[in-house]
């Protein structure tokens, strides 16, 4: 073989190994770096699962706590049973919190008297939680006592009706140190785990905690790009290049993987990150022994570094399934306990409908001793045959739409009695997605039943004898109307054609006869004001208006003749520089509201003046005032003032008539239109009444 045979032999040789040398390190080193990866998901998930198993475990019993009527109520009971699961718990939680539904607390514990009664909706959370009425997880806040924490709010509801939450709050210390801290990859690999909002919450270099990620890797691009897929909530693995200090140190190549966490209405990602020469630096002993033994030992060094990759990841996903098995098993038993504490009957079924496995309180309700008697059961048999077929489609339904909710139906027990149930349906699936059985969850609404009917026939006969008195009322209204109003017009007839040749003695009967016709027609009117407001028949009509145009001058005219015949002074006076004094509201009501006052204020004032006022107050709302110098109220009576049918003069010596409507319905119309009203009064001085607007 020529030279330069040889040497292109050589050559290529050469070229060959350095292409299957290089090929091989390319593959093992891309082969290291996976089984890398492989380990920080195991990590990361590990980690992941932890910690969402922590806030699973107390979601359900904070769940299971805001179904009780004792947590619902709030009373020494509900008091009672948060101290026992706080004690209970006290090793993983530092705070238990019930608050209402305006963000009020009603209980904690540890208690502190000074936080009962305080409203805490000004923090974000709780703000949030009110909004939502739906689980919710803070950020990272410093609490009173001095520590870092996260608060988890479960709401609570009555009927439908959201009565507030309850809350456990986890100090971040040791949620973070139990499930991040003993995470180690490699020499100096570390996990560090972000907020939703760009925070770092924990990480090995503790100056960086509870700073934006994004000002710690400001001057790494890459390590930004990242950044932004960790925020939008994906979970991967990336390189990034990031400097451990000040002063110019040399970058170093990060390999991490990140993972979300979803607790609750947010989410934190948990990234394991190592340096990538440590992640290589196994290969530093494969590539001595390479150059050494290139050719003699490539296929054996290859088939050992191939089964020792299989063979380790064999032993961790081992490893992995031991974990993950016990950590079913613990939950099952917790699950279990939950169960079996629920009041609910709550039932797992097949996809025919038989009974695979159910609690105590299904066995009771449904009359049986023990729950292994329902075992093999199809629970369609117990249902009311009658209701069968609506609970059939109800299945269909559920197929359909994964779960439902609230739906009622009657069950039969093993006596044959029967009685109403609510209950909620949820399918339960596969790994491949398909439904393999299905959990409800029911409750014995006997109770709540019969105090719908029984509501319901209060209703109605409440409805009943509304109508039948607002028809009585109608009626007598006309009855009394008629005759009275033939009265007043045949009499003034008669003054009409006697003008002038009326003796005085009957002059007077006239006058008797027509101011005692107005006050019969007066207190019809009355009346009939007050059953529209009693049984809510009176349709509110609010607009604006020009209360001085409107009422208050057309008043003034009316009442001006009869004040001036008992020798008193009826003023009208504004005060608020504005012609056009223009309001809200209904136009009847308060043009009622007024009508009473002034006729009041000129019935009960026999010298003197009566002056009303309209001006500004100083919060700027509109003000009129009906002052007085009558008889005054007594201090003792003004409890009764607005009182319908009272009076402070009673029986037949009483001076001045009335029927003790005026002031009542004055109250009422008051109410309607959203204003105030006030009242000064001294006896036998005066009296001030002011309408706020």
């Amino acid at each position: 073989m020529g030279y330069k045979k040889q040497f292109l032999l050589l050559f290529l040789l050469i070229v060959v190994c350095g292409i299957l040398f290089y090929s091989t390190y390319s593959d093992v080193k891309r082969a290291t770096i996976d089984q890398f990866d492989y380990e920080q998901t195991i990590h990361a998930r590990q980690a992941a699962t932890g910690i969402r198993t922590f806030f699973s475990h107390y979601k359900d019993m904070l769940d299971y706590f805001s179904a009780q009527d004792e947590i619902v109520n709030m009373n020494q009971s509900g008091k009672e049973l948060l101290t026992h699961f706080y004690l209970s718990h006290s090793h993983e939680i530092k705070a238990v919190t019930r608050i209402d539904s305006s963000g009020k607390v009603l209980f904690t514990v540890p208690y502190n008297k000074n936080l009962i009664g305080r409203n805490i909706s000004y923090q974000e959370h709780v703000r949030r939680f009110l909004d939502k009425r739906k689980n919710v997880l803070s950020d990272v806040f410093d609490a009173v006592q001095g520590y870092k924490c996260v608060a988890y709010y479960e709401p609570i509801f009555e009927n439908g009706k959201f009565k507030g939450g309850i809350a456990a709050l986890v100090p971040f210390d040791n949620l973070s140190r139990n499930y991040l801290k003993d995470i180690k990859v490699r020499q100096s690999g570390t996990a560090w785990i972000v907020s939703h909002e760009g925070t770092i919450l924990y990480g090995s270099a503790a100056e960086n905690n509870f700073k934006p990620v994004s000002e710690v890797f400001k001057e790494s691009p890459s390590a930004l790009s990242m950044i932004g897929k960790i925020l939008s909530g994906k979970e991967g693995a990336d390189d990034y290049y990031y400097s451990p200090g000040k002063g110019g140190n040399k970058e170093v190549l990060m390999r991490s993987y990140y993972l979300p966490v979803h607790i609750a209405d947010q989410f934190w990602s948990i990234i394991v990150s190592t340096p990538e020469k440590e992640v290589l630096a196994t290969m530093s002993g494969f590539i001595i022994k390479w150059l050494i033994v290139v050719i003699l030992l490539f296929s054996g060094i290859l088939v050992y570094v191939n089964y020792a990759i299989k063979a380790k990841a064999i032993i961790k996903e081992e490893k992995r399934r031991r974990i993950a098995e016990k950590a079913l098993k613990d939950s099952e038993k917790k699950f279990r306990t939950l169960v079996e504490l629920s009041p609910d009957a709550i039932t797992l079924l097949d996809m025919d409908s038989k009974i695979l496995a159910c609690n105590q309180q299904a066995a009771r309700m449904l009359g049986y001793n023990a729950a292994y008697e329902l075992i093999g059961k199809n629970s369609l048999d117990m249902v009311v045959p009658g209701d069968r077929p609506e609970v059939e489609r109800k299945m269909k339904q559920l197929l359909r739409e994964g779960s439902l909710r609230n739906v009622e139906s009657r069950f039969q027990r093993t006596d044959g009695q029967e009685f109403p149930v609510e209950f909620s349906l949820g399918l339960v699936y596969d790994s491949s997605g398909r439904p393999i059985s299905f959990t409800t969850v029911a409750r014995d609404i006997t109770g709540r039943k019969q105090a719908e009917e029984e509501l319901l026939l209060a209703k109605e006969k409440a409805e009943k004898s509304d109508k039948l008195k607002s028809e009585f009322l109608a009626q007598m209204s006309h009855e009394i109307r008629s005759p009275i109003n033939s009265i007043l017009s045949f009499s003034s007839l008669l003054e009409e054609e006697l003008d002038g040749k009326m003796p005085e003695d009957l002059e007077t009967s006239f006058s008797i006869i027509r101011n005692a016709g107005k006050r019969i027609i007066r207190t019809v009117d009355l009346i009939l004001n007050m059953s529209e407001i009693q049984t809510g028949t009176y349709e509110l009509l609010p607009k604006k208006f020009d209360l001085m145009k409107d009422i208050l001058e057309k008043l003034h005219m009316e009442f001006c003749h009869q004040a001036k015949e008992k020798g008193i002074e009826l003023t009208l006076e504004n005060k608020t520089g504005k012609a056009d004094v223009r309001v809200f509201a209904d136009e009847y009501t308060v043009g009622q509201v007024f009508n009473n006052l002034v006729n009041n204020a000129v019935k009960y004032t026999e010298q003197g003046k009566i002056s009303v006022i309209v001006e500004k107050n100083e919060k700027d709302d509109l003000v009129v005032s009906i002052r007085d110098t009558g008889i005054g109220i007594s201090e003792e009576y003004l409890p009764n003032l607005f009182k319908p049918f009272s009076q402070e003069e009673q029986g037949y010596t009483r001076k001045y008539e009335g029927n003790g409507l005026g002031l009542a319905l004055v109250k009422k119309y008051c109410e309607m239109n959203n204003l105030s009203i006030e009242v000064d009064s001294k006896k036998g001085v005066g009296s001030v009444f002011r309408v706020v607007f």
